[in-house]
């Protein structure tokens, strides 16, 4: 199998950048207003659900 793995460089504090992963406020504002839908807990999956031309998205 191939993978395309993708490395960046940010420069901010590490609870910046946890912060802007991980609450819902700053999530809306880098995923086009979606609210992000999780528990948190390891194996569990992260869902981003918003509403676009009346219909529901969800990645």
């Amino acid at each position: 199998m191939v993978r395309n793995l993708s490395k960046i460089s940010i420069k901010a504090p590490p609870k910046s950048v946890w912060d802007s992963l991980a609450l819902p406020q700053l999530v809306k504002q880098c995923q086009y207003g979606s609210q992000m839908v999780t528990n948190c807990e390891i194996g569990n999956e992260i869902r981003f659900c918003a509403e676009w031309n009346d219909q529901r998205l969800e990645q």
